[in-house]
């Protein structure tokens, strides 16, 4: 499974960062492709958690199906362990509708839920995740990737529904 990291530091944009409040995780992202050998295609579905300004955080869970850009959707399950969609983007709308995850879906949505538990830590007092230092010492910059992280779908997830406070702009 794949990540992304991306963390805020303590004094800003610049200074040391700071690994245990709920702004310092900016987003936490995972990653698992999944071939469906009906269609002949992959499924690519993402995990994200991630602070939305004002002192929360949220998760989302997407499944980005499709081959080409025209004819792709993208379904969005808010939070990330719901068990239907609420959410359609195709097109270039977002339309609001409740479909229930496939089997597959619930399959990979519990395994990137048991992943998460490896990368975050949960603060139940204070209701928030944090990275796991321990699991991401490298994260010094403010940003890590696993090395196939596909990037070049994180402007196509930002431009549905997308309530995190990192944006892209590529």
């Amino acid at each position: 499974m794949d990540y992304l990291v991306s963390l805020a530091h303590a004094g800003g944009d610049s200074g040391p960062l700071s690994f245990h409040s709920i702004r310092s995780l900016r987003l936490f992202c995972l990653h698992q492709r999944v071939y469906d050998d009906t269609g002949s295609t992959y499924t690519h579905y993402f995990l994200v958690v991630g602070y939305t300004g004002g002192g929360s955080q949220e998760d989302c869970f997407y499944k980005l199906k499709g081959t080409d850009q025209s004819g792709r959707s993208l379904w969005i399950a808010i939070p990330s362990g719901d068990s239907c969609y609420r959410s359609c983007f195709k097109n270039s709308q977002l339309l609001e509708m409740e479909e229930d995850l496939t089997a597959e879906d619930r399959r990979v949505q519990r395994e990137m839920i048991d992943q998460l538990s490896q990368h975050l830590i949960n603060d139940d007092e204070e209701d928030y995740f944090y990275i796991n230092s321990n699991q991401h010492p490298t994260a010094a910059d403010g940003m890590i990737t696993s090395e196939k992280f596909p990037l070049t779908y994180m402007p196509m997830l930002s431009q549905s529904y997308w309530p995190f406070s990192l944006g892209w702009n590529q």
